[in-house]
């Protein structure tokens, strides 16, 4: 799609993700009188396919409760999919053997919303930075010192704060922390969930300038996840548009901010202020998103899309490659 020859360092190839709430004892008593019962199962993610290639940031965009999150939790190997297969620099992850598939989980970090209740709150700095490096032998207890003297400066910590435990600190230091830590086994992914949705404006810039920094001087990959477009445009190389589980528009950061193309990502983008927009009056997407639980047919979109058609309503789009580094899954092209 986008001209590389390369192979990705990352391939999803058709990931679903289905959540199956089961019946309790009481449901299924019910259930067995004749009512009609059944399980609930929430569509989190549908035939996902994707790349990320190496040293690239891929950021995905949408609204709550589009499948971001999981997808970045399936891809850091927290979540399982349900359907669906993941490559890593070639290699299909359920084909590894086990040393294989350790060696796989330290190159592959993520970075979660909330760096407090991600952090043990038991455990000091030293112990939370410290202790995966060495586990897997990339250094030695002795040599830790002198490891966290090095690391912390480089994402501004002081190292007198490694005998400091979480509580101790705001949530920008926190952050910080959460990223050292993800650095310390040297990944070459690095998953970031919202990483800076939680923070003031000004430590999201300083936290935002130190991953762009950390993405130079190291060269890892990133799946960078936020809601928020004006982030997604600092740090992306391309983007990725979600909507109820489904990628409906993927293009390089440039085209898709010049021209956005789904009446979906049309309408993200409307709500974007700017100073051009100093005098309109901002609403939401018309429209409630549709439960998961039972999503709509055909185009997800089409109770709330204003360019909708009766195809809409009954199949679903293909997805399209508009050019050489876009696709887009809409019935209108």
């Amino acid at each position: 799609m986008n001209g590389k020859v390369d192979k990705p360092m990352i391939e999803l190839c058709n990931i679903s993700k289905r959540f199956i709430k089961k019946l309790d004892i009481v449901a299924k008593m019910v259930s067995k009188l004749g009512f009609s019962i059944s399980e609930e199962v929430v569509h989190a993610l549908d035939n996902i396919n994707l790349k990320v290639y190496k040293g690239e940031v891929v950021g995905i965009a949408g609204e709550s409760g589009c499948g971001k999150s999981t997808l970045g939790r399936i891809v850091a190997g927290v979540l399982e999919p349900s359907e669906g297969k993941i490559f890593y620099n070639g290699h299909d992850l359920k084909s590894l053997d086990q040393n294989e598939s350790k060696r796989v989980a330290i190159q592959i970090q993520m970075i979660f919303q909330d760096p407090f209740s991600s952090l043990n709150p038991r455990m000091k700095v030293r112990e939370i930075i410290g202790e995966a490096p060495i586990v897997h032998g990339i250094i030695k207890s002795t040599e830790l010192d002198q490891y966290l003297n090095n690391l912390m400066p480089i994402c501004g910590l002081k190292p007198s704060y490694k005998n400091r435990y979480p509580h101790q600190f705001s949530g920008g230091q926190r952050q910080r922390i959460a990223i050292a830590r993800s650095l310390a086994v040297n990944p070459e992914f690095i998953v970031c969930d919202e990483v800076v949705s939680a923070l003031d404006v000004s430590i999201q810039a300083q936290i935002l300038n130190m991953f762009m920094e950390h993405r130079r001087k190291f060269g890892f990959a990133s799946l960078f996840i936020s809601h928020d477009l004006s982030v997604i445009e600092h740090v992306s190389d391309r983007v990725i548009i979600m909507y109820l589980g489904r990628i409906v528009e993927e293009a390089t950061t440039e085209n898709l901010f010049k021209r956005p193309l789904h009446p979906y990502t049309q309408a993200l983008f409307d709500e974007i202020p700017s100073f051009k927009k100093r005098h309109i009056n901002f609403s939401p997407i018309k429209g409630e998103v549709p439960s998961p639980f039972l999503p709509p047919s055909g185009c997800h979109f089409h109770p709330r899309c204003s360019k909708k058609m009766e195809i809409c309503r009954k199949e679903e789009p293909k997805t399209i490659i508009v050019d050489t580094d876009r696709l887009v899954k809409c019935h209108l092209f």
